[in-house]
């Protein structure tokens, strides 16, 4: 649909995750570029104030900590989709079929944000996942690390079946450190 709309000479605006394959998503950049339309994944969270981005933004931008060379961001919880909506699908951010799982559903925040924050390019990521704790497909658990061209490291810890809940993301650089934490006690 994205594609078609491009085409069309329309700008595009699309939700997370961008595409299901890599594929489709480079297919979708070549559509813009070539139709010179402007094709934009809805990173909701770098403009929410969701763990005070905006705030650690300008002072890592205002060099108030140094040079940043280690982020460590934190999304832990025992929530499992949301309710309310008349086609909602019970837990169906749990369920591999409709998109689901921990990483799928706040990695790609969390890596925006990376992006965003920080000017070096990533030349590595890992990522581990598993399903412990619960009975869908999804994964329940992920913790990815991300290395950057200039040394700096990024760690990513998620999980939906954590029985304390915990919103962290602090950076520490050459000159100092900044921390938001949203955690239960």
């Amino acid at each position: 649909h994205a594609i078609r709309a491009l085409k069309r000479g329309k700008h595009v605006v699309v939700e997370k995750p961008m595409a299901l394959t890599p594929e489709d998503a480079l297919r979708m950049v070549e559509t813009a570029e070539r139709e010179r339309r402007c094709l934009v994944v809805n990173h909701c969270h770098r403009f929410s104030g969701f763990l005070e981005y905006h705030t650690i933004k300008q002072v890592l931008d205002q060099g108030g900590i140094g040079r940043p060379y280690h982020y460590r961001l934190q999304f832990l919880s025992d929530w499992g989709g949301y309710e309310g909506s008349p086609d909602y699908i019970p837990h169906w951010e749990c369920k591999k079929e409709h998109g689901g799982g921990a990483l799928f559903s706040w990695g790609p925040h969390f890596v925006d944000m990376l992006l965003h924050a920080h000017a070096a390019k990533p030349v590595s990521v890992y990522a581990r996942m598993n399903s412990e704790g619960w009975e869908f497909d999804g994964d329940s658990n992920a913790s990815v690390t991300i290395a950057f061209a200039d040394g700096a490291t990024a760690q990513i810890d998620i999980s939906y079946v954590s029985p304390h809940s915990s919103a962290l993301l602090h950076v520490i650089g050459d000159q100092g450190s900044i921390r938001y934490d949203m955690s239960e006690n």
